[in-house]
């Protein structure tokens, strides 16, 4: 097994991960604040859930312990979920950019900055 291969599934793990993560991203994004949640509370706690279903897709021939689970929320959750909301405080109070653009780039940001420290955690 070279060496380029394993770095080619692990992108492709993280990708389709990320892109199925969001829907759950959004549904419990959505239930919260329908039942009254505060949008920045409610986008941290969907964020997080989101990522679960990304680290388990990572994780998922290898042994899973609550310490790897800690030091991925910390180290790639927790850091990812800042990004991704300070991009869309910018983009909401100093541009002009539509919705869902700005999701879109926050999004991709994020997911970059959580693709690079997850490769260092999960290793």
């Amino acid at each position: 097994m070279s060496l380029v291969w394993v770095e080619t599934r692990d992108a492709a793990d993280y990708l389709l991960a990320s892109i199925v993560s969001y829907a759950p991203y959004f549904a419990v994004l959505w239930l919260l604040e329908y039942f009254g949640m505060w949008h920045l509370p409610a986008a941290g706690i969907s964020w997080f859930v989101s990522y679960m279903l990304v680290f388990f897709r990572q994780t998922r021939s290898r042994r899973r312990t609550l310490r790897l689970f800690a030091s991925y929320t910390l180290f790639v959750i927790m850091p990812s979920g800042v990004i991704n909301d300070l991009l869309l405080s910018a983009f909401d109070s100093s541009t002009a950019m539509s919705r869902p653009l700005s999701v879109g780039i926050a999004a991709i940001a994020a997911g970059f900055v959580g693709y690079l420290v997850s490769r260092s955690v999960l290793r």
